[in-house]
């Protein structure tokens, strides 16, 4: 890498992962270096390639672990190194965020930079909990205050006094979770109707979001009572009475329900996406990740002179891998020709239609339970062998409705799953703070779960929750392990998975 690279200042948003701008994320994703800051959301990480540099300058109430001076020093000496660096920052960089300072000193140093606007989390996290921040007729003007410059702090720039006196305004406090005692005192001793609607909102947009309401003068015992902490957004504005007609997002199924699930990171995006979208907190852990593997076989030889009218496919991976292996062989879906497809699972079936195949024979359901004779009616196999498209996991299975020509069948292994490395601030997460529900699909990732977390921590964490296997095979493994609270899921897809995991609470 040669030349000076280019600094991006970065504002991550409030913390739901999907309020990042989308030129922000195509900089993420292309970034040599990222800098960030300590409520970043740990998905957002994910997105970067698998080469960047990640450098944590998190700051915590009371606790700077790295001065200014040195995330500015960094950011210059990545840059000149050639280094294309993101430097994501909570929020907007432009509010209470002092990405100006940094600006500022890139500036000075010569270094190109651009800055990428994040959505506020002062006028996130009112909207999550459905307090508007203007109304026509009632709220004319906002105001953001840092309560770092708290009322009686010596040289206060913040004229409390003169907010007190505001009419028809919202008026949004950052950083207040220590002050609000004070603040509540002062604005009243100013002059402030004691009875003004006032409401905290705590972890703004993402799922553990709550929200209290109160007067002025009643909010700080509540905030107490309800143990509530930073980070904190505090609202006072007669606008909060309109919270109980519009609130929306603490309404959401799964909100404060934490579901690790796990598996392969390229298949966990459907699922994920579902389960955020009924407010679940999802935490991934990618165990295991997907090799192709070339057989010793002439493909060519083996569509045109073998007696096999079925062509089997049990999974995604081996789908997409079985396509990869034909494109560097030069051929494509016109080597199946008058052969029929049978097809397991949901994923399994949209992998044949990307690729311009229908399946003669669809099953939803991809656990090796029986099915009914109406499902297995259009399967003829007319003395013809069968072709298994599989993978090297010696826990899979063959679907129970082709077990009559078992012997028949030919295999060809195309993938086998390898071990990967979860993301270990997610291992720390679930270490510390357990989960309500874990979500298992192969036997490898429940094997990888226990090679991963010690005794202690199993018994922890799946004993104290709810455990969701999809395939057979892998809750053998979880019933070898004599775990507690196994449900096994008849539904594959996410959204069926969903609909399982939302019936348990």
């Amino acid at each position: 890498m040669t030349g000076t690279g280019k600094v991006y200042l970065v504002g991550a948003g409030p913390g739901d992962c999907g309020l990042l701008a989308v030129k922000g994320l195509e900089k993420l994703k292309s970034a040599d270096v990222v800098v960030y800051d300590r409520l970043i959301n740990n998905e957002l990480l994910s997105c970067c390639k698998n080469d960047c540099e990640k450098i944590f300058v998190g700051k915590e109430s009371g606790y700077h672990p790295i001065e200014q001076e040195k995330i500015t020093e960094i950011l210059l000496k990545k840059s000149r190194a050639g280094s294309n660096v993101v430097r994501l920052k909570g929020g907007n960089p432009f509010i209470f965020g002092r990405g100006s300072e940094e600006a500022i000193e890139l500036k000075k140093a010569g270094i190109d930079y651009e800055i990428i606007p994040g959505i506020t989390s002062g006028l996130a996290a009112p909207i999550y909990s459905g307090i508007p921040i203007t109304q026509r007729g009632l709220i004319t003007q906002c105001v953001f205050v840092t309560a770092h410059e708290c009322p009686g702090k010596p040289g206060t720039q913040v004229e409390w006094e003169k907010l007190a006196k505001l009419k028809n305004t919202s008026l949004i406090i950052y950083m207040g979770a220590s002050r609000i005692a004070p603040i509540s005192e002062k604005l009243i001793e100013y002059g402030m109707d004691p009875a003004m609607p006032a409401a905290v909102v705590e972890n703004g947009t993402l799922p553990k979001q709550r929200t209290i309401t109160g007067r002025l003068d009643a909010i700080p015992e509540v905030f107490k009572r309800e143990n509530f902490h930073a980070p904190a957004i505090i609202i006072i504005s007669p606008a909060i009475s309109l919270r109980d007609k519009i609130s929306w997002f603490e309404k959401k199924p799964l909100l404060n329900k934490r579901i690790v699930i796990t598996g392969e990171k390229t298949q966990q995006d459907e699922l994920f996406n579902e389960l955020s979208e009924l407010g679940a907190e999802v935490l991934r852990l990618s165990f295991i990740k997907t090799q192709i593997k070339n057989p010793l076989i002439d493909i060519q030889e083996l569509f045109t002179k073998n007696n096999f009218e079925w062509v089997l496919f049990t999974g995604e991976n081996e789908v997409n891998s079985f396509f990869e292996l034909l494109k560097g062989k030069k051929f494509d879906s016109r080597i199946f020709g008058n052969k029929k497809i049978a097809s397991v699972g949901p994923a399994t079936s949209r992998a044949l239609e990307s690729f311009g195949l229908s399946p003669d024979y669809i099953r939803e359901n991809s656990s090796s339970f029986s099915v009914t004779e109406n499902e297995f009616s259009n399967i003829n196999m007319n003395g013809h062998d069968l072709l298994w498209i599989r993978n090297f996991d010696e826990h899979q299975q063959i679907p129970v409705e082709f077990k009559s020509v078992e012997k028949r069948i030919r295999t060809i292994n195309v993938c086998e799953y390898l071990p990967d490395n979860p993301d270990p601030n997610v291992i720390v997460d679930i270490e510390k703070n357990g989960a309500d529900v874990f979500v298992f699909t192969t036997p490898a990732s429940v094997m990888n779960f226990f090679n991963l977390f010690n005794n202690e921590i199993v018994t922890k964490t799946i004993n104290n929750a709810k455990v969701l296997v999809t395939n057979p095979a892998a809750a053998g493994v979880l019933c070898y392990k004599n775990l507690k609270n196994v449900i096994i899921s008849s539904k594959q897809s996410a959204q069926g998975i969903c609909e399982v995991i939302n019936s348990l609470f």
